[in-house]
């Protein structure tokens, strides 16, 4: 089979890894932004995971099976907006622990 870059994306990411940086952060406002960027794309087959960083504390949240989503151009692109170009990363493979691209 041929596929686009696209779909060979959504068929072989595993997890979409976000990095979320505490300091200065208005966290009432990035749930509510956030939940409406990723709602529009729920239904895939991509985790979602997010690396939260301050200056003195720093944990993963991953995001229940029901925020799974197809990580197309477009929401890249929006979470990429939201978080900035470097904290976007789509990880292949099932496990999310593969190669990061």
């Amino acid at each position: 089979n041929v596929l686009t870059f696209e779909q060979a994306r959504g068929h072989y990411a595993g997890q979409l890894g976000l990095n979320l940086k505490l300091n200065g952060f208005n966290a009432g406002g990035f749930r509510q932004e956030l939940l409406q960027t990723l709602s529009p794309f729920k239904g895939g087959t991509t985790a979602i995971r997010i690396h939260c960083q301050g200056s003195r504390v720093q944990g993963d949240i991953q995001f229940g099976k029901e925020w799974m989503v197809n990580p197309t151009d477009e929401l890249l692109r929006r979470l990429e907006r939201l978080l900035g170009n470097d904290n976007v990363k789509v990880m292949y493979g099932r496990s999310g622990s593969n190669r990061m691209k």
